[in-house]
């Protein structure tokens, strides 16, 4: 659920376009207008309807992941109604595959929701490898994931610490040139024009 307040220079919009100058993708509209309930001050609203200064504009739509919640421990570093940070332990995939549906981190957020009367998705901002640990950021709806997909995620700054084989000289320092994936892996990476 997400809830607008117009301001006075969005006034007057029809509700669609209201939507779209709020920074709703296109995608989330059309499921918003197809499966989702928009209320103006409590009232339903249509599609075509002005929207007014100082409106309350409270959108709801479906679930749609089919991932199946599972109790799992979870490491919770932040979580408000629009974000959940997961510390993320190694040895354990963010999301499901085709190879492994259950048992991910997917699975232990959605049975986290549920077990704490939310109703959200898992939309990961981004991901970190099966063996990779570190803070995951998760928006709590399609909505707040668009925010942060694009340029959002621009402002987020993330430091990598690696394991290494052999004793690198200098002892420290930065490494800044491209990476690619390293031949016959398609897992390790190295150094790469």
């Amino acid at each position: 659920m997400l809830d607008l307040i117009v301001s006075d220079k969005l006034s007057t919009l029809p509700l669609k376009e209201f939507l779209r100058k709020s920074g709703l993708s296109l995608t989330l509209r059309r499921r918003i207008k197809h499966n989702g309930v928009i209320t103006r001050n409590g009232t339903p609203i249509s599609w075509n309807e002005p929207v007014f200064g100082q409106d309350q504009i409270t959108v709801s739509w479906p679930l749609e992941n089919k991932i199946e919640p599972m109790p799992m421990p979870l490491a919770i570093a932040y979580e408000d109604s629009a974000l959940l940070v997961i510390d993320k332990p190694p040895d354990i995939m963010v999301h499901p595959t085709a190879r492994q549906d259950s048992i991910t981190i997917a699975n232990g957020v959605l049975h986290h929701y549920r077990e704490s009367g939310q109703s959200c998705d898992f939309h990961p901002v981004h991901r970190l490898d099966r063996q990779t640990s570190g803070l995951l950021l998760l928006a709590k709806n399609a909505y707040i994931h668009h925010l942060l997909s694009g340029q959002g995620i621009k402002h987020v700054q993330r430091t990598y610490q690696a394991i290494v084989t052999g004793q690198p000289q200098p002892a420290a320092g930065t490494i800044n040139a491209p990476i690619g994936r390293k031949p016959g892996s398609i897992i390790e990476r190295m150094i790469s024009p």
